[in-house]
């Protein structure tokens, strides 16, 4: 049985510093991590590191995943006006085989994909 794979989701003004420990964790446990968006193409995080994601969102299967994490981000308005990400995360409004793990303000993504309908949530908006 091939071992399932771990997805994060990178998009412009990430916290990368919010994911830090659970990747640290993730690597001790030998998982494999992928980090994906919109496209293949340099995405700042809030702190002014550059990241280069491993697969674009066309790139994902959900059968090869158990996982998936959204850092939080220090201006959501950007990323929640862009429908490519909603689009994606919208893929996951019925899904019960993947968990999900959104982090600060990441879950105003998941609300607007419509994947947190009739669930209770909360998130750090400021």
């Amino acid at each position: 049985m091939i071992e399932k794979k771990v997805a994060v989701i990178i998009y412009p003004e990430f916290s990368s510093y919010e994911i830090s420990i659970v990747l640290a964790i993730l690597k001790s446990f030998e998982k494999q991590v992928i980090v994906f968006s919109a496209e293949n193409t340099i995405v700042d995080s809030e702190e002014g590191l550059h990241f280069i994601p491993d697969k674009t969102f066309s790139e994902f299967n959900i059968k090869e995943y158990e996982c998936l994490i959204l850092p939080g981000m220090w201006s959501f308005p950007k990323v929640l006006n862009d429908d490519r990400y909603i689009s994606f995360l919208s893929n996951f409004k019925y899904n019960k085989d993947i968990i999900i793990a959104s982090i600060s303000s990441s879950p105003i993504l998941l609300a607007k994909a419509g994947v947190l309908e009739g669930k209770q949530f909360c998130a750090g908006l400021f």
